[in-house]
């Protein structure tokens, strides 16, 4: 798939960036902000009709692993961990608060009845609560109220972990204009960077250039 505008350059995913050796900062950048990767073809701009995500996700992939490996980024990495999180504890949570409502509705003194309270009892220690088998209704009623309040307890650590997200984002939210400039005063240039001409690996090297700096100040 291959398109050609008037004012802009062909694309294709035979002229795609193969490494991060070549591929611009300016393009690495783009995609991360937007996630298209049509940034990893050489020649777009945005303009082009784009070509299949799912084409270009073996590159895409290729791509990232060697920007993590070459930069031991951790950041991608910590956050899917972040939101997998999230996840189990919403499971959780919602799974504890189903459990309690129903068991503070009470249950029958016939056989069968006490058998569902037993079922759900068991289904509550999989969570790590527990109730005594043998218990009134009043017992019950206690137990369950203690651990409905401690699950609501869930959701304060749930906001903490989205707030560390937002507040990553907002640590890596400086514009790569601002780095940039950062960089070439640090290294003491002369001259501003043109993300355009400089490749992905290249912005690495000065970053550790950057580093050695500071160590030896």
């Amino acid at each position: 798939m291959e398109y050609t505008g008037k004012k802009t350059n062909s694309i294709s995913i035979d002229n795609a960036y193969l490494s991060i050796d070549e591929l611009p900062l300016y393009n690495f950048d783009m995609y991360r902000k937007t996630r298209d990767n049509n940034w990893f073809l050489k020649g777009y701009s945005g303009k082009e009709t784009k070509i299949s995500y799912e084409l270009i996700k073996p590159i895409e992939d290729k791509l990232n692993d060697q920007y993590y490996l070459a930069s031991q980024d951790r950041s991608f990495e910590i956050l899917i961990q972040k939101l997998a999180k999230i996840s189990d504890m919403v499971r959780k949570y919602n799974a504890v608060r189903a459990l309690c409502l129903r068991i503070f509705k009470g249950f029958g003194t016939d056989e069968g009845q006490q058998g569902v309270r037993y079922a759900f009892i068991d289904e509550l220690k999989k969570h790590k609560y527990k109730i005594n088998f043998i218990a009134s209704p009043e017992e019950d009623y206690k137990a369950i109220t203690d651990i409905y309040s401690q699950n609501e307890g869930v959701k304060t650590q749930i906001k903490i972990i989205e707030d560390s997200i937002k507040s990553d984002g907002q640590k890596s939210s400086m514009t790569l204009q601002k780095q940039l400039l950062i960089v070439s005063s640090a290294l003491q240039l002369g001259y501003q960077l043109n993300p355009k001409k400089i490749s992905v690996s290249e912005w690495l090297a000065m970053g550790e250039l950057m580093k050695e700096k500071s160590k030896n100040n």
